[in-house]
């Protein structure tokens, strides 16, 4: 698995390979329906690729939680 400098550039890299965008237009308030791509189906697959990359079961019921970077980024640090 990659390693990144921190947990923000390395969910923006995943964000962004499955919204097949550049990193630097993502930031942490980067999310569904505020960052172009990022809508419904997306988020779907971007919990897809997190749990793959991750090794890890997201609940479906949690889907709606990680709605932006930030999120994302705030649930993998345990905040």
């Amino acid at each position: 698995m990659k390693r990144y400098e921190s947990s923000q550039t390395g969910a923006i890299d995943m964000v962004a390979t499955v919204l097949n965008c550049d990193p630097s237009k993502l930031s942490s308030e980067s999310g569904i329906m505020t960052q172009p791509g990022w809508d419904s189906f997306a988020q779907i697959e971007i919990m897809i690729y997190l749990s793959e990359v991750y090794s890890i079961e997201i609940d479906d019921k949690n889907i709606e939680k990680y709605s932006n970077i930030k999120s994302i980024v705030d649930a993998f640090e345990g905040n």
